[in-house]
């Protein structure tokens, strides 16, 4: 038998992580679990340092996050703080070196994420840029952007041990804290003007909130690929009723939102190019749908978000055939809803059935679509992990689920499962 490594064991956790029984870096509130994770953050307290006495005025250790600005009773002294060139560093010194080295990140790899026409390339490297000089909330939701960019690089690395992931895990975490803390300072309500700078500030926290969490995963085995989809599910939900409150003003904006509107409508023509395979292998998706029985009497077809679901998930595999628009599986969550976003929650066997067709999405556009680097292997992984639970599931027996699940599984490159 192994002999375990003698550790030691810190008692100074915040609730939330000592919850879940998972290591806390004591730097909050709110730690970076809890940051990473969307955990409430009025939870993440800490009850040991409560309980410690007050120590001399000269030697209190002021509680904040170290990645904070210290508040300053005057307005323009603070807005002048968040936009000299000195408070830009997560660096004590104001080092400078480490806001180069992300900006060329940005500008190398980490803009491609929020690519989907090539009328985004100029907004993205050029616009928002010259907007984020102006607008600190902006400029700091770029370095965590790039930060979480080149965390996620480096913990994928043989080589890195994990030692320049958790540098930029770190600094991806207090520049985005630091963003959302200026945010709020800063917006008080969208126009016209903004809108374009927030719906893109929204991306750059959902990407934020996507990625670290896979990088803290190598560390933290207790999340599963699932955990961090739902993530993921919730924040581009979020993002998307930016765009569908104010549609009209983001058509008018500077953003590529009226050459997407305009250029690319939807085109159910698109379905007939798939290949015979893949539309039968895409049927299923109906025709299990509406053999489903839910907890209430009805089948899933019968449910309006399920039918939603199901039908844009389809129309994703012909717009992924056509090439049209880059990431396009994102918008499976937006069109489907909050109400199925709920089912996936709560793990529903139909909704995780839509799932893995939409890992297949992803799975297909790694390696093919500008900026994927933000799934990684997301796409398998997440095939793989909801195929396994589909087989014990109350849906195995319904026809059609066992060949979606061998096809979804052989198009993510997966090994078959056992009977399937």
């Amino acid at each position: 038998m192994l002999k375990r490594k003698s550790h030691t064991k810190s008692r100074n956790g915040c609730t939330n992580c000592k919850k879940r029984r998972i290591k806390c870096d004591e730097k909050g509130p709110p730690c970076a679990n809890c940051v990473a994770r969307s955990w409430s953050a009025d939870k993440c307290t800490y009850e040991a340092l409560t309980r410690a006495p007050r120590m001399p005025d000269d030697r209190r250790n002021d509680r904040r996050p170290p990645y904070l600005p210290s508040p300053s009773p005057d307005p323009a002294a603070s807005q002048a703080a968040v936009l000299s060139p000195s408070s830009w560093s997560s660096s004590p010194t104001g080092d400078r070196l480490l806001e180069l080295e992300l900006l060329h990140r940005w500008s190398t790899r980490t803009w491609t994420a929020f690519y989907a026409i090539p009328e985004c390339q100029p907004y993205l490297l050029d616009y928002l840029p010259r907007k984020a000089l102006r607008h600190s909330y902006l400029l700091n939701a770029i370095f965590a952007s790039a930060a979480a960019d080149l965390a996620l690089s480096s913990s994928m690395s043989a080589f890195d041990e994990g030692r320049s992931a958790t540098k930029y895990l770190r600094a991806s975490l207090e520049y985005g804290n630091r963003a959302s803390a200026e945010f709020r300072a800063q917006i008080s309500e969208l126009t016209p003007e903004n809108i374009d700078l927030v719906a893109y500030f929204s991306s750059m926290s959902y990407v934020v909130n996507f990625v670290t969490p896979s990088v803290l995963s190598s560390h933290d085995t207790s999340e599963t690929t699932l955990d961090r989809v739902l993530v993921l599910v919730d924040a581009v939900l979020a993002s998307a009723r930016i765009g569908i409150d104010k549609h009209q003003w983001l058509l008018n904006s500077p953003c590529p939102a009226r050459v997407i509107a305009t250029r690319y409508p939807v085109d159910l023509g698109l379905m007939e190019r798939l290949d015979p395979s893949t539309k039968i292998a895409i049927g299923l998706l109906t025709s299990v749908c509406q053999r489903v029985q839910l907890s209430d009497g009805r089948t899933a077809g019968d449910v309006f978000t399920y039918k939603l679901a199901v039908g844009q998930t389809k129309y994703c595999f012909a717009e992924e055939n056509a090439g049209r628009l880059q990431k396009y599986f994102t918008s499976v969550f937006p069109i489907a809803g909050d109400e199925f976003a709920t089912h996936l929650r709560l793990r529903e066997p139909m909704a995780l059935f839509v799932l893995m067709y939409w890992g297949v999405l992803v799975h297909k556009a790694t390696g093919r679509e500008v900026g994927a680097w933000m799934v990684g292997d997301t796409g398998r992984q997440i095939v793989e992990e909801v195929s396994e639970l589909l087989v014990v599931s109350n849906i195995a027996g319904v026809p059609g689920v066992s060949e979606g699940i061998a096809w979804t599984r052989n198009r993510a490159d997966l090994p078959p499962l056992p009977g399937y």
